[in-house]
């Protein structure tokens, strides 16, 4: 059982550094690792805290921030809409908490709009936002939620694997019909000879649509809604058919 801290520029502040420390002597139960991002590339850099997260079975992360980064919102020059987007696609990681620079206060991350601006990039992950003054004056209490969430995580996790299951089963069953009902029209489609093609795809609309265009028509609009690479379908002319 692990818990990640991860620290996008160590040689910043000693906070990090502080507050793991911290967290060693409350959590004899969790085995705390740190991952720096000095002088990596920071698409690179969150990359990389996603796949020690998952290697090392940590549930929580914290995210300490780079104190260059001035806006309360995330920034994609420092790799955090990537970092939130891929932590969010592993179920086995439940809550983020994200330790802001030394220029932002609590009251500047106060508001509903700041946390949804972050939490617009996720679905199932929890993200959490803390003003470094919060982790310097009650690194404790700070640690110890923490360490409650990491202790409750595996019941989130649970859930997650169970809603990525319903999904794919969603999915697979939604594709299987598809396909499904496209070899069927093969089959039906296999009856005709190219005069009877033409013909009946030749047919008003006054008339009734004929019934190869139909079942065409009906399968192309479904699987281009589901984005299964089918493009545009043309009738075919009588110099073509002949």
């Amino acid at each position: 059982r692990s818990i990640l801290c991860v620290v996008q520029k160590a040689s910043q502040s000693r906070l990090p550094a502080d507050c793991i420390a911290k967290a060693q002597v409350l959590a004899s139960d969790f085995n705390i690792r740190r991952l720096d991002g000095d002088n990596k590339d920071a698409f690179q850099f969150s990359r990389e805290a996603v796949a020690s997260a998952c290697s090392h079975g940590a549930h929580v992360v914290l995210w300490f921030r780079r104190n260059d980064l001035l806006s309360t919102d995330p920034e994609d020059q420092g790799g955090e809409i990537e970092m939130l987007k891929r932590f969010d696609r592993e179920p086995h990681v439940t809550t983020l908490y994200v330790v802001m620079g030394s220029h932002i206060k609590a009251a500047d991350i106060g508001s509903k709009e700041v946390h949804n601006a972050w939490n617009k990039y996720v679905k199932s992950l929890e993200v959490n936002l803390l003003p470094q003054q919060n982790m310097v004056e009650d690194a404790t209490n700070v640690m110890n939620n923490v360490l409650t969430d990491a202790r409750n995580a595996l019941s989130k996790v649970q859930l997650n694997m169970a809603t990525l299951k319903d999904n794919f089963n969603t999915h697979f069953n939604k594709f299987d019909k598809l396909k499904q009902d496209f070899v069927n029209m093969k089959q039906e489609i296999s009856e005709f000879d190219p005069e009877a093609i033409n013909r009946h795809m030749s047919q008003s609309a006054e008339s009734g649509k004929g019934k190869f265009l139909a079942l065409f028509d009906e399968n192309l609009k479904a699987f281009r809604k589901d984005k299964f690479g089918v493009g545009d379908f043309e009738k075919p002319d009588r110099a073509y058919m002949h």
